[in-house]
């Protein structure tokens, strides 16, 4: 503001002193100015919430999609280990001992990944897989 501007200013509101019907217009002014400025703080609150919803709600969808490829992958490598145990037993075989040892570690693995997908279709419908 210059201050030739800040003058005229003065200027105005002295003479406003001694117009009495200005001062109901002004009262109002200053009553629709307050209820602007509450408006405009309550829409940014609430926008920041909304923001703030819209955020937590992707992250509760990225941890179900992590839990579900998490049971995929578990699934997978459980039929994997299944079909090479299947074919394992109907193969004929050159070092049977080596077939051995390599059947036992599949049927551990096979144990393990069939208590980690039991827990996981423990958990309920959280796990992702509705809709699906």
């Amino acid at each position: 503001m210059e201050p030739n501007e800040v003058q005229e200013l003065e200027e105005h509101a002295e003479h406003a002193e001694h117009d009495r019907m200005m001062r109901p217009v002004a009262l109002t002014m200053t009553v629709l100015a307050v209820l602007v400025a509450v408006v405009t703080v309550l829409g940014h609150r609430t926008h920041t919430e909304a923001i703030l919803n819209q955020t937590r709600a992707a992250v509760e969808q990225n941890r179900a999609a992590d839990e579900w490829a998490f049971y995929q992958a578990h699934k997978i490598r459980a039929n994997d280990t299944e079909l090479i145990s299947d074919l394992m037993s109907v193969v004929t075989i050159a070092n049977k001992d080596e077939a051995k040892k390599m059947a036992k570690g599949y049927a551990d693995h096979q144990q393990k990944w069939v208590k980690d997908l039991k827990e996981g279709e423990e958990k309920g419908p959280r796990n992702g897989k509705e809709g699906r």
